[in-house]
Parts: structure tokens; sequence; C-alpha cells
């Protein structure tokens, strides 16, 4: 029986093939360590109608609802065309719509993709059983063709079986939603040109064996249209201040905008203003009964922000944890991390020895971000989560004493006798922090005294 090599040669190899495994027209066997698929040319395989896909469905997802995008886009498909094996990683923080950007490009381009798109949802399954499970329900793979073999197998199998039936002159798309390890799923990655790959991920990590694309907030502009478009009626024009705080408390962050949208667009909440709403947000925030659990059954993610969060917060080890709670401390501005060394070593003797590889880990996971040289910043929304979890730590309050009286030290000794305008704008982070927690933690000291060359400042040449 004439065998064909689909291990991307395409040469006959039963001269020296072993055969492991062979299920009628469809075996899979070993030619000098490599695996190699081999179908009977006398039965040929059977092609599919339509363009085979299980890309997830969401309903009422109008293209207009989402906003701000459109470069994102472009810039994304550049990536993947332009690419031949490595995958394309869409980078960003929580809530930031990974997803939303990875299902709208799906959608957009179901049609380039003519061999079909495969979409896993990575996190919490297993990646093996979900290829099996797509070539089985949208490609009619038939599950004895996959019986005792390895899970490298069958993962090689479905893709050749996958290639064989579309043909390789088509494209063909995987989308892994939000990985988190690497590992778990570089072994199930086509290497083949005609698979393109896009996995969306916090994880910085991910993104090093990868073309990346990292994802930002949206512009306040945009961020305005989307509530407006979300709330479906004139309060965001009528009360556009308090629509502006509440893009501002949110920080811009697209599923916390959303979950907001859909909450006043509640039937319940069709007479609730935008200065109520604030209000809300302020007092009850990410907490359990606040306006931003709800996650509504049309929306795309499965979390809410503090869900999201905790994800992430469970994998941290407890000292990256403790300097979160430290940063979350500082006002929301960015913050020189030289202001950060010098409160650690007010506050722990042996805590710097560490400080960068804790550091790290919050950087890895998109907890924190570099802004600059040496310059790093918690977005409002991570910062005000933060401030929930320090408010459950038992050390909690000689962590706020030791900052403040840290911040009074710190402040007192770094201001000079007549300030230049460079050293005004640097110092201005320092003066930031400062006042932050002299209001925030008034009782934790007396901070008069870090504050009596601030008068300086009129002065400045």
């Amino acid at each position: 029986m004439p065998e064909q090599n689909h291990s991307g040669s395409g040469d006959n190899v039963a001269g020296n093939q072993t055969n492991i495994h062979q299920q009628g027209n469809f075996g899979v066997g070993v030619n000098q360590g490599e695996i190699h698929i081999h179908t009977d040319r006398s039965s040929p395989v059977p092609k599919l109608k339509g363009i085979p896909h299980n890309i997830p469905i969401t309903s009422s997802k109008e293209k207009s609802e989402f906003l701000g995008r459109d470069e994102e886009l472009k810039e994304l498909h550049q990536k993947l065309q332009s690419t031949e094996t490595k995958p394309v990683v869409i980078g960003g923080m929580v809530g930031v719509g990974k997803t939303e950007l990875a299902l709208q490009y799906a959608k957009d381009h179901l049609q380039t993709y003519s061999g079909g798109i495969c979409w896993l949802s990575v996190r919490d399954s297993d990646v093996v059983n979900e290829i099996v499970e797509f070539a089985r329900l949208e490609l009619d793979l038939k599950p004895e063709r996959l019986t005792n073999l390895s899970k490298e197998a069958q993962v090689n199998c479905c893709w050749s079986y996958w290639r064989d039936i579309k043909g390789e002159k088509n494209k063909f798309l995987l989308v892994l939603d939000d990985v988190t390890d690497y590992r778990e799923i570089k072994d199930c990655l086509p290497n083949k040109p005609c698979f393109k790959v896009l996995i969306t991920t916090e994880k910085k990590e991910i993104w090093s064996p990868s073309v990346q694309l990292e994802l930002d907030v949206l512009t306040q502009t945009v961020a305005l249209k989307f509530l407006k478009f979300l709330v479906r009626d004139n309060r965001v024009d009528e009360q556009s201040k308090d629509a502006i705080k509440i893009c501002r408390w949110l920080g811009n962050l697209p599923l916390g905008l959303e979950l907001v949208g859909r909450y006043l667009a509640m039937e319940n909440n069709l007479d609730l203003s935008l200065a109520e709403m604030f209000q809300r947000l302020n007092k009850r925030g990410l907490k359990e009964d606040g306006p931003l659990v709800k996650v509504k059954s049309e929306m795309t993610t499965k979390y809410n922000i503090t869900a999201a969060l905790n994800l992430s917060w469970k994998e941290l080890r407890l000292e990256g944890k403790q300097l979160a709670y430290l940063l979350s401390l500082f006002a929301l501005a960015p913050i020189p991390w030289l202001l950060v060394e010098n409160v650690i070593n007010n506050l722990a003797s042996d805590w710097e020895k560490r400080v960068e590889n804790d550091r790290g880990d919050l950087l890895n996971r998109s907890l924190l971000k570099r802004t600059g040289k040496e310059t790093y910043q918690l977005h409002s929304v991570i910062r005000q989560f933060l401030r929930d979890k320090l408010e459950e730590y038992p050390g909690k309050e000689d962590m706020k004493r030791g900052f403040c009286q840290a911040m009074v030290t710190v402040v007192a000794s770094e201001i000079p006798q007549k300030p230049t305008r460079k050293e005004f704008i640097f110092l201005s982070y320092f003066i930031c922090g400062a006042i932050e927690c002299g209001i925030n933690n008034h009782k934790y000291g007396q901070l008069s005294p870090g504050y009596t060359d601030v008068t300086r400042f009129n002065n400045v040449s």
C-alpha cells in the first residue's frame, strides 16, 4: 500500500519506516525518530464543505460595539501574515480586551483563513483534548483513528488530517486564548507555514519566543464613546463631567467600562445619575456588592475584574504580594524606583536583596507597568484591587506606619535648598507620594516636618 509522508517533505518513507499504528486507511509511523502521518492514496481524504471553525458565539455583539481598535486589528493581521511559524501574542493587563481583539479578528477574517479557525480556551483546560474535540466536531475526524496514540501523536494527527482535508494551499488559524504557561502549549503548536498561531496572555514571559502586540487601555475619547454606546441614552452627553470622572476611575479599561455601562443600562438603574454612579465606585468599587461584579451573559469574558485579578494574585509569592501592598500606598502617578528602594530601606533591611525579583514577577503578570527609565506605575483599577487586598493583610498597620515614616524621611532629605525646574519635576513624584500618604494615613504620624520646605517650590529657578 503506498504511503504519503505528511511530516513536511511529502516523500515516500515506506522503506525504513516502522509502523506503530494502523487503522483502516490511516496510520502513524516512526521514521528515523520522527513521527509521520500517512494515508492510503486509494481512499481519498474527505473534503469538508464550508469553512470549519469553532469561534465562540457572543450574543448581540455588533461590530460597532467594538470601538477604538481598528489600528490594532490591522497591525495584528499584518503581523500574522508576515511571520511563517512564530506565534503572534496579544499581551496586556487584565480587562484590556485581548480576547475581544482576537475574537473580532477571527470573525472579520474567516474568509482569509479558508482552511478554518480553531479556537482553544486554554486556562484550566486540557489542550490536547480540546484539539481532539475540535477535530472530531468540526473536521469529522473519527475517534478510532487516534486509538493507542500518544498525546503528541494525537495532536500531529489532528493537524495533518485538517491540512489534508482542506488542502495545504489554504490558510489555517489557531487561537489559544488566555495562556498562562507556554510549556503547556509549545508541543501542541503546528509548525507548517500554512498555520498561523495567535495567543492571548497576561504573562510577559510568554512573549519572548513570539511576535508581540501589546494592547493598552482606550483613549479617553474612545472610552467616553464606548460608555455612551453601552448606556444607550443621553446621560453621558448630559453629565459629561461625571462621565469623565468614571472613565478616569476605571483608567479607561475596556472591561471596567463595559461592566459600568451595562450596569447603568439595567432597567432598575435607568434613573441613576452618573454622579451617583461615581460615588458607588468610590464606596464599593471592586467589592463583592459593588457595581463591577455582575458579568452579563452577552459579554465575552466570564470573569469580573476582581475575579480575573485574583487569578494572577493567587500565583504570586508572598514577597511579591508584600511589594504589591507597598506600591498600592503610593500616589496614582509614575513612581521612581529610587523612591521605592528608599522606602524599603526604611522598612526592612533584607528586603532590597529580593525586591528586583518581586518587581519582575509583578511586571511579568502585567500587574505593574514600566513607564520610563527606572519609573513604574500601577493602573488605577489594579491599585484599587491591591488596596483592598492590603486591608486583608495582617501586617497592614505596620506597613502603613512604616511607609508614612519613610516618606517623611525621604521627602525631607531630598528637597534641595534651591531646586531647579528639572529637580522640581523629579521631586514632584516624591511630593505626590507624600501628600497621598498624609491624606490617607494621617493617623500614622505627624507629617508636617516633611512639608516645611515645600514652599521653596514657589521660587523654582
